[in-house]
């Protein structure tokens, strides 16, 4: 079976043939999102787009995991393929996520490295100098619930 970091490569390999130019002036904005079983199999949907231009969309299996992971995964293969393709920095990028725990984390949060499973840990890598978002609306209420 292919790896998950296979299956990048491979992806960045589709993506690089797009020949997609980016505009400096413009911020680029990655949507990553993970799900999964929990604990089960995971996986993962990205986008990004710089304007009204669609860079790249993928849906991948990122192995078996929990829903924090496949969170992890998610942001940390976005960036890995925009740095990929455009590794000259000075491009602004807006990174959005609807994981709290992994936005906070990304950003910096003080208190975040503590209630951080171990094993998640490793799906960070290196600081990343970009910004991220979730939306404002982060409530857990069913709609039409009592």
């Amino acid at each position: 079976m292919i790896s998950h970091d296979e299956k990048v490569q491979e992806v960045i390999g589709e993506i690089r043939n797009y020949n997609i130019p980016i505009n400096r002036e413009q911020p680029i904005e990655l949507f990553a999102d993970g799900l999964c079983e929990n604990p089960g199999a995971m996986h993962i949907g990205l986008f990004a787009r710089q304007g009204s231009t669609c860079l790249f969309t993928r849906h991948m299996f990122a192995g078996h995991g929990t829903c924090n992971e496949a969170e992890y995964i998610a942001v940390k293969t976005g960036l890995a393929i925009l740095q990929a393709l455009y590794p000259e920095p000075g491009v602004s990028l807006i990174a959005f996520c609807d994981s709290q725990l992994v936005t906070k984390q990304v950003n910096g949060c003080a208190g975040c490295a503590r209630c951080i499973p171990t094993r998640c840990r490793r799906f960070l890598g290196a600081k990343t100098k970009w910004r991220t978002a979730w939306p404002k609306s982060t409530s857990s209420r069913t709609p039409g619930a009592a």
